[in-house]
């Protein structure tokens, strides 16, 4: 009888802990969207499909009034040991950041092993803006670039 009380209760801990686990990435959910912001030299637009399947997909252009044009494959993903942002820029070879913070409204992802970024930071604002940083070294120096995102109501629809 002990036996099995034990087992159960085993049982029941792993139950509940598989239940805390979420199943989605409602963690980041608050990416999904149109998000555009342009200047006097260039505009750009990053959309997130909201989650579906444990995944969200993402693309970002910029187009410079030069024309050129530059692109990011995106995507945001539950793996084993947790969440983690996939860029694919300009056909470069992928680079994966893991969450390592978030709360509502925040996310932020991180590799340290990789060249540039180390880290990226999206906010979403008390007025519905998205604040999106990379940090990072350059050659021993720190760098940083921050944008600052407005919600289109228009999904898909370049500045």
């Amino acid at each position: 009888m002990g036996r099995i009380l034990c087992g159960m209760i085993v049982l029941g801990l792993a139950c509940g802990a598989l239940a805390a686990e979420p199943s989605n990435l409602d963690e980041v959910g608050f990416l999904a969207g149109s998000w555009l912001r342009s200047d006097e030299r260039s505009s750009s637009e990053e959309h997130w499909l909201a989650e579906r399947g444990g995944m969200m997909l993402g693309l970002y252009r910029k187009v410079r009034t030069s024309g050129k044009v530059s692109f990011e494959y995106l995507r945001l993903e539950r793996r084993e040991d947790g969440i983690y942002y996939v860029a694919n820029p300009d056909g470069q070879p992928e680079a994966s950041f893991k969450l390592i913070e978030s709360k509502p409204g925040r996310a932020v992802f991180e590799n340290p092993d990789h060249d540039f970024p180390t880290r990226i930071i999206y906010v979403l604002e008390s007025d519905g803006s998205l604040t999106a940083r990379i940090e990072g070294e350059i050659d021993g120096t720190k760098r940083e670039s921050e944008w600052h995102w407005t919600r289109s109501a228009d999904a898909f629809v370049a500045p």
